[in-house]
């Protein structure tokens, strides 16, 4: 971040009552928990119909194979 941001963040900080500090320390505590908390997004498939396509890893595995021919192909 900026350093001059900062010095404006603090500087308004400073002009904060006690009660609208700690206002701001929860927001800034409920901000810093929801990074700890990484969305995870294995398994969202299951259940819901693909593992009974037999060909589906078969075309997975043959667009892959495609993908990775065209951009070695690439010229740069």
């Amino acid at each position: 971040m900026d350093a001059l941001v900062r010095l404006e963040i603090e500087r308004e900080l400073e002009l904060l009552s006690d009660e609208e500090l700690r206002k701001v320390w929860h927001f800034l505590k409920s901000l810093g928990e929801e990074r700890r908390h990484p969305v995870r997004l294995r398994g969202i498939w299951k259940n819901r119909g693909f593992e009974n396509l037999p060909e589906l890893k078969e075309a997975i595995k043959s667009v892959r194979r495609e993908l990775e021919q065209e951009i070695l192909e690439r010229k740069i």
